[in-house]
C-alpha cells in the first residue's frame, strides 16, 4: 500500500514514517502541483495533514487579516482543492484513491461526550475554518478524523506535553486528548478497512491540564512551577486571544468500527516516564 501524505508538518511525517509512505512537496492549493506528485508517486492512500494552527497558538490565525486570510484557505478551502484534483487524477489514471483528512475535535466548548452527529459551535478562527474544511468534503467518500491536544512521548512543539511545560498558568478542565501512537495505530486501522465518515480519535478518559503538569513535575521535572487558573484568569490577563475549546468526545463510533482506544488516564503516567527519558 502506497501512501502519501500532504502536510509536512509534526503529525504529517509522523503518518509517513508509521506507514513507510512519503510526505508531498506541495502546496494543498497548487493544482499543478498536486497533479504532478500524484502522476508522479500514483498512491494508492492520500492523506492530508496539512493545516494551519498558528505558533505558539491558535491565537496566531487571527492575529491579523493576513494570518486569517492564510487560515482560511489552508484549513477550508485547502482539503476539498486536494480532494478533487485528486479525484481527477484518479479518473486520469483509472485508479480509486482512498482519501483520509485530518480535522480537529477542537470544534466545541463546553459540551461533554460529543459524538459525531453532534453540530460543532466553534469558539475561534482556528476551530471554525476546521469545520467548513470538513463541510467541503463528502463525508461518504472520505475518512475524516478528529483527533484532539496530541500526546507523545517524545518532546515536540506541538506535543501537548511540551507546550503546558513552558505555560506558568494551566486549565484544570476536563478535555479529551490523542495519544500519538493509539492514533496511528486507530488511523492504520480505519484505512485497511476503507471506512468513510467523520470518526473521533481520542483516548477515553479525559485529562485536565492541571492534572497532566502535575504529573510532570512528579515524574519529569520536580522543579516545575505553574498555577491552576480558570478562562477568566486567562481572558483578564490577556493571556489569550480568542476562544479556547473544553471538550471531551465519544469515541463509541470507533469501538463500534472494531478499534479500541486504550484510556488516557492508564497511558499518561507511563508516557511522562518516557518523556523524561527522552529529555534527559
Amino acid at each position: 500500500m502506497r501512501v502519501l501524505v500532504f502536510g509536512d508538518g509534526w503529525l504529517g511525517n509522523l503518518l509517513a514514517d508509521h506507514f513507510e509512505g512519503s510526505v508531498a512537496d506541495a502546496d494543498i492549493l497548487d493544482t499543478e502541483k498536486i497533479a504532478s506528485v500524484l502522476l508522479d508517486v500514483r498512491p494508492d492512500v492520500i492523506i492530508n495533514a496539512a493545516g494551519k494552527c498558528g505558533a505558539p497558538n491558535i491565537d496566531w490565525c487571527e492575529a491579523s487579516p493576513e494570518n486569517e486570510r492564510l487560515t482560511l484557505y489552508v484549513n477550508a478551502y485547502g482539503p476539498p482543492v486536494l480532494y478533487h484534483m485528486s479525484e481527477a487524477v484518479g479518473h486520469q489514471l483509472s485508479k480509486d484513491f482512498f482519501f483520509v483528512h485530518l480535522s480537529s475535535g477542537c470544534l466545541w466548548d463546553g459540551e461533554h461526550d460529543v459524538d459525531e452527529e453532534t453540530k460543532p459551535n466553534p469558539v475561534s478562527w482556528y476551530s471554525r475554518t476546521k469545520e467548513w474544511g470538513e463541510n467541503r468534503l463528502p463525508p461518504d467518500r472520505v475518512l475524516i478524523l478528529r483527533p484532539r491536544m496530541p500526546i507523545d512521548a517524545k518532546p515536540h512543539p506541538r506535543n501537548l506535553i511540551t507546550k503546558l511545560s513552558k505555560y506558568n498558568s494551566v486549565l484544570d478542565e476536563p478535555n479529551s486528548v490523542t495519544f500519538v501512537d493509539d492514533f496511528l495505530k486507530a488511523t492504520e486501522y480505519l484505512v485497511d478497512k476503507r471506512s468513510t465518515g467523520i470518526f473521533n480519535v481520542v483516548n477515553p478518559g479525559p485529562l485536565t491540564a492541571w492534572e497532566i503538569m502535575c504529573l510532570y513535575t512528579e515524574v519529569v521535572d520536580d522543579h516545575h512551577v505553574c498555577q491552576k487558573v480558570d478562562m477568566d484568569f486567562l481572558w483578564k490577563g490577556d493571556l489569550i486571544k480568542t476562544g479556547r475549546s473544553n471538550c471531551t468526545l465519544s469515541v463509541e463510533k470507533l469501538a463500534a468500527e472494531g478499534f479500541e482506544m486504550p484510556n488516557a488516564k492508564d497511558k499518561i503516567r507511563r508516557c511522562l516516564e518516557e518523556y523524561k527519558s527522552e529529555v534527559r
